[in-house]
């Protein structure tokens, strides 16, 4: 049996009601498979599937955080117009 994509995890565990703490933090997960990247949203709280060659340091300049900057910014990986 393989283990479950963390993301898939954190899915199942908020499904259950135990969502991650809403710290205005995000954290990274590999994509969930080649080329299917995602920026997902909890309540203070956010999630990155994204390929690796997504630079940290990229993803930190643009504002990403778990309050609303990941989705202005990690999904494209550009500054964007927001």
């Amino acid at each position: 049996m393989t283990a479950a994509h963390p993301l898939a995890e954190l899915l199942v565990e908020a499904w259950r009601g135990r969502f991650p703490p809403a710290d205005g933090g995000s954290r990274r997960v590999p994509p969930w498979r080649s080329g299917l990247e995602a920026v997902v949203a909890f309540t203070g709280h956010a999630v990155l599937a994204l390929e690796p060659d997504r630079d940290d340091a990229r993803l930190s300049a643009l504002g990403v955080d778990g309050v609303g900057g990941a989705q202005r910014r990690a999904g494209a990986g550009t500054e964007g117009p927001g």
